[in-house]
């Protein structure tokens, strides 16, 4: 479904701007799994790539910020100079016929079948704030389980520099 929804994203920005998409870069923590990688190519028809560093965002800053400091003097510079393509999936032309078939015949008719339901539960006014409080609910769960991991990990490594600092 994801694959789909972000296939349909770039075809909107293909309709829109007039330039077509032949390659894609993906980047993130999903950009770490060779089988996302490669259904990724597989659902679009395209070679997918990821660049040498899946934390793109971090990348971007320091280009950004080699720009501004003069050591690179424009952004295709930066880009060229600090970016490189570790990995590229290509399609596979008889999946990619696969999912082509299902895209269409089913992922891109789902709204429109899905609609009316989508119209009968804006009928419960409280939808939306019962999903949001949900959501909040989930997050802060989270951030609970994320103190303990991170509370764990310093507990665990305490005792480690200790003995270091100690040995």
């Amino acid at each position: 479904g994801l694959a789909y929804a972000l296939r349909e994203g770039a075809e909107r920005t293909e309709k829109r701007s007039g330039v077509r998409i032949t390659e894609l870069r993906v980047a993130g923590g999903g950009s770490q799994s060779d089988a996302a990688l490669q259904l990724t190519a597989d659902v679009f028809g395209l070679p997918a790539s990821r660049p040498h560093v899946y934390e793109a965002s971090g990348l971007g800053a320091a280009m950004d910020a080699a720009v501004g400091a003069g050591i690179h003097k424009d952004f295709p510079t930066a880009i060229r100079e600090m970016t490189r393509v570790r990995d590229t999936f290509e399609p596979d032309l008889k999946i990619h016929a696969r999912y082509d078939e299902l895209y269409l015949g089913v992922y891109k008719k789902m709204y429109g079948r899905l609609k009316p339901l989508y119209e009968f539960m804006k009928k419960y006014d409280d939808t939306e704030s019962w999903v949001i409080d949900q959501i909040e609910k989930i997050i802060e769960a989270d951030k609970e389980q994320a103190s303990l991991r991170e509370g764990d990990y310093i507990r665990n490594l305490k005792p480690a520099l200790n003995s270091k600092i100690e040995g």
